[in-house]
């Protein structure tokens, strides 16, 4: 419990620098200087960028939208679920997907019209409402993981999207740097 707490308190630190970095570095570079205010923006609009192109937005929350959905299938399919398991598996579900949903960018032309102490608490305050979203999600994931037989919560502690994503490779290395591709 510790180590969640940890990881928690780090997590949340994390988002709020960066929500501090964002907010400064929006205005931080002159209008042509082509710096779109966006450290993440690395190569186009899509999920996870500060200021997505509305454009391409779709297309891209679209693809996400069906990577979740695979996940969600093969981890499934994987576990091999009873019909109790099942039931606590949807209202897992249910309350990550309305996480999921709930989430919605700000705008550059609002960030744009704040000041800085605005912007600081504009993140503050979606920091805190995240915070209760994941505590949320936290209590039906330990409902739904006290169900699943041992063998069952060792392949879902294997196959989960955080250890696919970051422990495999797939992310970012231990230094920092992009893992293999």
């Amino acid at each position: 419990m510790k180590i969640l707490n940890k990881c928690l308190i780090a997590g949340i630190a994390a988002i709020g620098l960066s929500g501090a970095i964002l907010g400064t570095s929006a205005i931080a570079a002159p209008a042509d200087s082509g710096y779109d205010g966006c450290p993440m923006n690395m190569g186009g609009p899509g999920p996870g960028n500060c200021y997505v192109d509305q454009d391409n937005r779709g297309y891209h929350m679209e693809r996400w939208h069906h990577y979740r959905q695979q996940r969600q299938t093969a981890l499934h399919d994987q576990l091999k679920l009873n019909a109790d398991q099942e039931k606590a598996w949807k209202n897992y579900l249910a309350v990550v997907d309305a996480n999921y949903n709930s989430w919605k960018p700000i705008s550059r032309a609002d960030i744009e019209k704040m000041t800085a102490p605005q912007r600081m608490q504009t993140m503050l305050d979606r920091m805190k409402e995240r915070e209760g979203k994941m505590a949320n999600q936290l209590a039906a994931l330990k409902t739904f993981y006290n169900k699943l037989t041992p063998e069952q919560q060792k392949t879902f502690d294997n196959e989960s999207l955080f250890n696919r994503g970051y422990h495999r490779g797939g992310g970012y290395g231990h230094r920092g740097g992009p893992g293999p591709r």
